[in-house]
This record gives structure tokens, C-alpha cells and sequence, in this order.
């Protein structure tokens, strides 16, 4: 006879589904490998204690051996809580997600190349939700000038060449440092531009006219938190907005996966050191010395962070093969009844709203 599994989600209130939240990261490393390490790791750690994402994508890592380390020395110092989706080494830089495993399953990684490194593709599935995903990990063309911003145009045309072909309403979002100076650079007009003819265009949240290097945009400047060169990073001072995460219409309107309004910021910008080094005074009470510390020394870009929200989907036991054997009530006393109308072979496994489970007494 065979062996059917029966999972029992547990509700607080019967036909209740509470929203749930997941927060995403991007943050550039600064050529982070085993041999460019120079003691970062217990920076990094207390960042990503502070921010707590659900997903990071990490750039400018060099190969699966930095994105293993980075994953084992960070990520998972303390518990095996955060995954790394599949990775390919691609030429020059690369990038890596990582997920949180309680909240995400993740589907092989996807990589379309261009002139210089290659657009990362990861797709994931959150728990009880019918929806994927798709989070593009990109780091365009660095500096200034024509020849640069030709070549993050032509990048930028490869991602949308994409996400042009994924079907409407489709929920993506592209995460990374795109080295763009201002909103009239071609590379950025062409990831905004909505087409009659597809749903591929990405929303920027954040409403930035004219050259961003200015200190009017001072918070959502995210490069360099230095003004003193070390480990080959920059060190200008703040007032670059090179990364970003701008997503789909589809996330934007919110009708599955969806924006949390007002949710995305640079974390540890205070919006009070354009030019400065994010040590300099002044100092305040959103960031204190040692979070600006950890941030200095680890890279000279700062993280964007953003969460999103979705109401999660359960199958009633109902809608299963298993219904016309087997029986489930459930009393607001908090009593679970199981009938087993057929003798089925059951190996039956309990969750609750918080993921614990338990194995009950048959």
C-alpha cells in the first residue's frame, strides 16, 4: 500500500490568510574573494545582522569560491539559515543570491550574457504563494562618458530583450550597482520605457530628476561611504546613486506580490554626508558609529533595501485526492480531528503560522 503524505496548516482563524513580508538587499562587496578578504568578515556579518534581508544579491564576488565563503562566513556564521541559488561563473564579476530557506524555494539560475559580465536571472517561489519571482542581478559599465554609457545601454538592452518576452503581469525586479549618474542617461531611459507592445519596463520607486550627484538627493546616495582610498575602493564621499532595485508594473500595483509603500532606503545613509565619509560628524540617532563603522570598512558602496508583501495560499484539505478518505476538523479550542475513513497509510506532519512542526500523536 502506498504511503500518502498529509500536511495540516493550521490557521488562527479558519479561512484567514495574514500577509507576509520579505525583505530584499543589493549590495556591491568590493571584489570580494578568499584573497580580498583584509578582515571584512566581521563587518559584513554585523550588516547583514542589521538589515536581516530574506534575499541578498551580492556583486562584484569572483567566483563560486568567494560566493561559497561569503555564504559560510556571513550569511551562515551562526546557523544554516540562508541558501545559495545556483551559480555560474560567468567572465569578470559575478554575482550571487542568497535566500532565506523558511521562506523561499529556488529555481535554477538562468544567465544571459553581454559584452562585458553576465545578467543574473534568479527565480523564487515564496512559501504558500502561486506566484514566482524573477530577481535580475546586474552590475553595469563602470565611469563616465559616451563610450560608457553606450555600453550600459547595450547591457540594458540585453535585460529587456528578456523581460520583454516574459508574459504580462509577470512579478520581476532588477537589483544591482548600474553606474548611472542621472535620469537622461540612455541606459536608464531604456529599463523605464513602457512599450505598447510588452510589459517588460521596470518602475523606479524613487522619483530622481536631472544628475543625481547632487545634494538635494543626498539619502539615496549609496557610493563611496569613504573619503580616504584603501583595499581598491572608491573614495569620493557620498554622492553617487549607483545602486538600485527598480521592479515590474506588475509588483508596483501590488495585486499579488507587491511593493510595501515607503519600504525602500540606503541603508546607513542619513542623508546628512554628501561628500563626506559616513563616519564624519554629524552624527544622529538612525545610524550610530558602529553600524557607519562596519559599513566603511567593508565596501565603498552602501546596501538598498526594499520589502514586499503577499498574501499567502493554502489548498484546503478539500481540494486534495485524499478528501473523499480522509476527514479533517478543526475547533477554535485549538482540537484537530483526523479521520481516516479508508485505513490509508498516513504520515502526517503539523505547521503552524510560524513554520514550527510537529509530528502528533496518531
Amino acid at each position: 500500500m502506498k504511503k500518502a503524505l498529509l500536511l495540516l496548516c493550521l490557521f488562527y482563524y479558519a479561512g484567514t490568510a495574514q500577509t507576509r513580508e520579505f525583505t530584499v538587499a543589493t549590495y556591491n562587496s568590493l571584489r570580494y574573494s578568499p584573497t580580498n578578504i583584509d578582515a571584512r568578515h566581521p563587518y559584513f556579518r554585523q550588516i547583514i545582522d542589521s538589515i536581516q534581508p530574506d534575499v541578498l544579491v551580492m556583486e562584484e564576488l569572483y567566483g563560486s569560491a568567494a560566493a561559497i565563503m561569503f555564504g559560510d562566513s556571513v550569511m551562515n556564521v551562526d546557523s544554516t539559515t540562508y541558501g545559495l541559488a545556483s551559480f555560474t561563473d560567468g567572465p569578470d564579476l559575478d554575482i550571487a543570491m542568497y535566500y532565506k530557506l523558511s521562506k523561499f524555494t529556488s529555481l535554477p539560475t538562468l544567465n544571459h550574457p553581454t559584452a562585458l559580465r553576465d545578467i543574473f536571472h534568479y527565480r523564487l517561489i515564496p512559501v504558500h504563494c502561486k506566484d514566482t519571482l524573477h530577481v535580475f542581478g546586474v552590475h553595469l559599465k563602470a565611469s563616465s562618458g559616451s563610450a560608457n554609457e553606450s555600453q550600459r545601454a547595450a547591457e540594458v538592452a540585453v535585460l529587456r530583450s528578456v523581460t520583454n518576452q516574459l508574459p504580462d503581469s509577470t512579478n520581476f525586479l532588477v537589483c544591482g550597482d548600474f553606474n548611472i549618474y542621472g535620469s537622461s542617461e540612455a541606459a536608464y531611459q531604456n529599463l523605464l520605457t513602457d512599450s505598447p507592445n510588452d510589459d517588460g519596463n521596470f518602475v523606479d520607486i524613487i522619483n530622481m530628476t536631472g544628475t543625481w550627484n547632487n545634494g538635494s538627493y543626498a539619502q539615496y546616495h549609496t557610493q563611496s561611504p569613504r573619503t580616504t582610498q584603501f583595499n581598491g575602493g572608491a573614495h569620493g564621499g557620498m554622492d553617487d546613486r549607483f545602486d538600485l532595485i527598480l521592479m515590474s508594473n506588475e509588483l508596483k500595483s501590488a495585486s499579488g506580490i507587491g511593493y510595501k509603500q515607503g519600504s525602500m532606503y540606503v541603508f546607513g545613509n542619513d542623508g546628512l554626508h554628501y561628500n563626506k565619509a559616513i563616519i564624519d560628524a554629524p552624527s544622529n540617532n538612525q545610524y550610530d558609529l558602529n553600524i557607519r563603522t562596519a559599513l566603511h570598512q567593508a565596501s565603498d558602496h552602501l546596501p538598498v533595501v526594499a520589502t514586499f508583501v503577499y498574501k499567502p495560499t493554502y489548498v484546503s484539505l478539500n481540494e486534495l485526492p485524499l478528501s473523499k478518505n480522509v476527514g479533517l476538523n478543526y475547533s477554535r479550542q485549538g482540537k484537530v480531528t483526523l479521520t481516516n475513513h479508508s485505513n490509508l497509510a498516513l504520515d502526517v506532519m503539523i505547521y503552524n503560522m510560524h513554520h514550527r512542526k510537529r509530528k502528533p500523536e496518531l
